[in-house]
């Protein structure tokens, strides 16, 4: 996605939300059943976590 934002002249940060599990949440979701491994991110752009 980021190589596409790029690719459209974007060059402002690129904004990712982590997971959190709790009780309660919109679809009742539980924790992700896969590792997400930040390290493969490309850093082309800036990345805010929120």
């Amino acid at each position: 996605m980021m190589a596409e934002l790029k690719s459209h002249g974007y060059e402002g940060p690129y904004y990712l939300q982590k997971f959190v599990e709790t009780r309660h949440n919109i679809a009742n979701m539980d924790k992700p059943k896969n590792e997400f491994d930040e390290s493969r991110l490309d850093d082309t752009l800036q990345i805010v976590w929120r």
